[in-house]
C-alpha cells in the first residue's frame, strides 16, 4: 500500500499541526485518502486539516476536502488536494511513474511563494514513498516544502507568479525542451485580495500554463482560501 491510500490524523506537534498547537483544543489535523475520479469528486469534507490564528489573532479551523483526487486534464495527469505541503509528496510520485523527470521546471502559480526556509532535507533518490511521505508531513508545512526540493536537484527552474506582474513577466514563457514541466496551482490566487486581477484572464493564463505541464498539482488552501470559491475556480479552469 501507498501513502495516502488511507485517510490518517497528524496527530504530533509537528509542522502544519504545530501552528498554535498549545492554543487549540483539537490537536490533530486530517488527511484524506486519495481517490481516482474527476474535478467533480473535489468535495468539501466534515474535518479539520488546517488550524492557526488569523491576522486579528482569532484561532481558525479550516475544514478542507473529503478526499483527495487524481484526475486528467487534455491526458495531463492532475492531483487536486487541501494543504499545498502535500505538492512534494505527489511529484516525486509522478517522477516514480515516468510523468516527469528530474531536475523537473516548476510553475508555480500561488498568492504566496511558498519559498520559506526549511533546514530539513531529503536524499530523493534514496527514499522509499513512506519516508517522502512522512518527510512531507512531518518535515515540511504550506510555507516551506519547496526549498527542500530545489535543493537536492529535484527541481532545476522555479517560476514564480504571486500577482499581476509576475503573471506579465512569463506570459511568453512556452516550456524548455530539455525539460519536464510542473504545474504547481494554489486555489488561493483567486482569493478576494487578488480580485484587482481580471478573473477571466487569470483562468486562461493558467490554462495555457497547463498545457505545458506534464504534470499538475492543484491545492485549495483551506486556511487561504474559502473552499467554495476555491472550487469554482478549479471547475472554471479545468472543466468549463
Amino acid at each position: 500500500m501507498l501513502p495516502y491510500q488511507l485517510s490518517i490524523y497528524l496527530e504530533e506537534c509537528v509542522w502544519n499541526n504545530a501552528f498554535s498547537y498549545n492554543e487549540r483544543l483539537n490537536k490533530r489535523l486530517y488527511i484524506p485518502a486519495l481517490i481516482d475520479g474527476n474535478f467533480s469528486d473535489v468535495i468539501v469534507g466534515d474535518n479539520i486539516v488546517f488550524s492557526d490564528k488569523d491576522d486579528a489573532g482569532d484561532l481558525r479551523e479550516c475544514v478542507g476536502l473529503r478526499n483527495f483526487v487524481s484526475t486528467t486534464w487534455q491526458d495531463t495527469p492532475v492531483i487536486v488536494f487541501d494543504n499545498h505541503n502535500h505538492a512534494a509528496y505527489f511529484w516525486y510520485r509522478a517522477w516514480k511513474e515516468g510523468y516527469i523527470s528530474f531536475w523537473t521546471e516548476v510553475i508555480h502559480i500561488d498568492e504566496h511563494s511558498d519559498l520559506w526556509e526549511n533546514t530539513n532535507d531529503v536524499d530523493i533518490l534514496n527514499v522509499n514513498d513512506w519516508e517522502v511521505a512522512d518527510f512531507v508531513n512531518q518535515k515540511c508545512n504550506v510555507w516551506n516544502y519547496i526549498v527542500p526540493f530545489i535543493r537536492n536537484g529535484f527541481i532545476r527552474n522555479f517560476y514564480r507568479i504571486e500577482g499581476e506582474y509576475d503573471m506579465e513577466k512569463y506570459e511568453k514563457y512556452t516550456g524548455n525542451k530539455d525539460s519536464t514541466c510542473i504545474l504547481n496551482l494554489d486555489l488561493d490566487f483567486f482569493a478576494p485580495e487578488l480580485d484587482y486581477i481580471d478573473y477571466r484572464y487569470k483562468v486562461s493564463y493558467i490554462q495555457e500554463k497547463a498545457k505545458l505541464a506534464d504534470f499538475i498539482t492543484v491545492a485549495t488552501s483551506p486556511f487561504f482560501m474559502e473552499q467554495k470559491r476555491a472550487i469554482q475556480a478549479l471547475h472554471d479552469i479545468f472543466i468549463t
